[in-house]
């Protein structure tokens, strides 16, 4: 893609978190012209195929905070893909009170989703 890309989050709310990031920052989907909004959404459903065929979720939760006063850690957009599990808890704690996956940790989920084809 053009305008955005798909990345695992180093922050795992739960297991296989995905971020959509647009290529040029911007602080919220208003601000995105048609092409990073097209490109936006088709990531979105990767991302959901790719947790689908990887994980075997109960649900996908996909959520978009603009601005700090929305649980930013700062101003920017991105698309937060988040699988979501029956037996695990879910937490809205803000994001940069989870901590960062080890760096093993990450290869080991970047590993798995790679399996499925590339992002």
């Amino acid at each position: 893609m053009k305008h955005a890309c798909l990345a695992v989050n180093p922050r795992q709310r739960s297991k296989g978190a995905l971020l959509v990031i647009p290529s040029l920052h911007t602080n919220h989907f208003t601000a995105c012209d048609s092409a990073v909004l097209s490109d936006v959404s088709n990531l979105i459903l990767t991302g959901v195929d790719i947790l689908r065929e990887a994980f075997q979720p109960d649900g996908i939760h996909t959520f978009c905070n603009s601005g700090v006063s929305a649980g930013q850690s700062e101003d920017h957009m991105h698309v937060q893909i988040i699988p979501r599990y029956a037996d695990e808890p879910y937490s809205f704690v803000p994001s940069d009170e989870i901590p960062l996956l080890a760096e093993d940790k990450l290869a080991e989920l970047v590993s798995v989703l790679l399996r499925r084809g590339p992002m």
